[in-house]
């Protein structure tokens, strides 16, 4: 099971200089945003502070708050509240985790959450739940802030469809989401819930989500006096009690496998898919599942991408 020692946002220290985490230098500090952060506000001019957006929140709230534009530069500025930033979770972890390789970048999968849209199965979501033959489980998201109490979490049901899980959102604005699928105001959007990638920093044992997961929570309110105090922080706090998946293992062998077969890594170097194999192998073990796959089913599956 995975060992966590905290879950925070970036901060200058793991941002610039001697001390930046080294998966950042190779991939950058831009990161693309799930629907649910589109959802959530993350591309909404905050016409107030003029500021453009995207932006990404990070933990550097004194004296002033630091973000990182959309260029992936360090900005600082005085709005406290900041309900477009982009919240970029990195778990900080008490050991090594089993990883794959994507075009040399070090990435691992943790969590699930709500991510993207699933409009081909709109319909038939909205029907199974007017007919009440939609099932829910026991889980929600606490991933919008209440209108009355913008300081307050409301809870978001899951339900499950066809043995996929699913939320439903309502817009209250025009969206235009990652498929290019335009959603009106007031429009249901189901969004699926899947694995969380992350970037693996391996030095520091950091996970980085690779993907802006959400926006919409104001950064902080009358009462903060620091990041610890923050509404941010009290998301963060009860962040991997939300995303942890139950029913399955934390490091999905399966999923790995799947991520490693998906379009973005095929253009994967023979060293990547050599790292590739190799992990895969420490994960079979390290999860000491019985799983039905052999290594020479894991050969199969990465080599086949070159």
């Amino acid at each position: 099971m995975i060992q966590i020692e905290n879950i925070t946002l970036l901060n200058k220290n793991n941002l610039a200089g001697e001390n930046k985490l080294e998966v950042l230098k190779n991939y950058g500090l831009q990161c693309e945003l799930t629907d649910l952060a589109i959802i959530t506000g993350a591309i909404d001019r905050d016409i107030f502070y003029n500021l453009d957006t995207p932006y990404q929140l990070t933990s550097e709230f004194s004296p002033k708050i630091t973000i990182i534009d959309n260029h992936g530069n360090l900005k600082e500025t005085t709005n406290n509240v900041l309900p477009n930033g982009i919240i970029r979770p990195v778990i900080k972890l008490k050991e090594e985790v089993p990883f794959y390789l994507n075009d040399g970048i070090p990435e691992t999968i943790y969590g699930v959450i709500p991510q993207f849209s699933a409009s081909t199965f709109l319909t038939k979501f909205e029907n199974a739940l007017n007919q009440r033959t939609l099932e829910k489980t026991a889980k929600n998201y606490y991933l919008f802030t209440d209108k009355k109490n913008s300081d307050k979490l409301i809870p978001t049901p899951e339900y499950i469809y066809k043995g996929k899980k699913y939320i439903r959102v309502t817009t209250y604005k025009n969206h235009i989401l990652s498929k290019g699928k335009i959603y009106k105001y007031g429009n249901p959007i189901w969004l699926k819930v899947s694995p969380i990638i992350w970037l693996y920093d391996q030095k520091t044992n950091t996970l980085i989500s690779k993907l802006g997961l959400l926006s919409g929570i104001n950064y902080s309110n009358d009462k903060t006096e620091n990041f610890e105090t923050s509404n941010i922080y009290n998301l963060l706090n009860h962040f991997n009690s939300f995303i942890k998946e139950d029913t399955t293992p934390h490091f999905s062998l399966n999923s790995l496998i799947d991520q490693i077969n998906n379009q973005d890594l095929k253009r994967a170097s023979l060293n990547d898919l050599k790292t590739n194999r190799q992990n895969l192998k420490l994960l079979k073990h390290a999860l000491d599942l019985e799983l039905q796959i052999t290594d020479e089913e894991i050969k199969q599956k990465t080599l086949k991408l070159h």
